[in-house]
């Protein structure tokens, strides 16, 4: 499934083994005939195997890390969004609106899924995962069952992957509008053209907090 080698340098091989997700462009020292978005095996400059990667033949970002193992099942994507969003519901039992993926946290970096109700938003955010839409699709209908998917690949972020920016369906229909409960305060979240998915949704503490003023 993996293509490559890619070869990076010893500054690159560092940075992979002390954990940052990232090697960017000028510590890529070989990447021939890669296609772009392309699942990857990661070297350093004397051959160790570092993990492998997502590549992007635009991005300064070349190589975003997946797994530092010596191999990467061709169900990663599946049982990554399966991990994540166990782990969500384990934790946010009943929660309307929440992150149920998050990128590089989830290890399936520059991919964002949001719950809002019974609607998903998704944003693919790299060569890599925007090659594996189709497949991420299938992926949540399978397991969530939602009633529609959209993609809010509107940010400008996207320019620096040779992306284009949209915004559509992905999966059934989504309304403009919707409501959602985060604890016992309920937003009206607009999909389509509200900031980043809909809501901020990493502020739920802060919106739980503010509930009494």
């Amino acid at each position: 499934m993996a293509e490559g080698p890619v070869v990076v340098n010893r500054k690159g091989e560092a940075r992979v083994l002390r954990g940052h997700p990232w090697v960017f462009r000028t510590d890529v020292v070989r990447a021939q005939g890669i296609a772009p978005g392309a699942v990857v095996r990661v070297e350093g400059p004397r051959g160790r195997h570092l993990g492998f990667a997502f590549y992007s033949s635009r991005s300064e970002i070349r190589l975003r890390m997946i797994d530092r193992g010596e191999s990467l099942p061709e169900s990663f994507l599946r049982e990554r969004v399966e991990a994540a969003v166990q782990w969500r519901e384990s934790i946010a039992p009943g929660a309307t609106a929440c992150r149920l993926v998050h990128g590089e946290g989830d290890r399936l970096p520059s991919l964002v899924v949001d719950r809002y109700g019974e609607y998903l938003v998704v944003q693919t955010l790299s060569q890599g995962t925007e090659d594996r839409k189709d497949e991420l699709v299938r992926v949540l209908v399978e397991r969530l069952h939602p009633a529609g998917i959209l993609e809010r690949n509107d940010p400008k972020v996207r320019a620096f992957e040779g992306l284009d920016q949209r915004v559509g369906l992905l999966h059934g229909t989504v309304p403009e509008r919707v409501e959602v409960d985060e604890g016992d305060v309920r937003f009206e979240a607009d999909l389509w053209r509200g900031q980043k998915t809909g809501l901020f949704l990493d502020q739920r503490e802060n919106h739980l907090m503010a509930r009494g003023y």
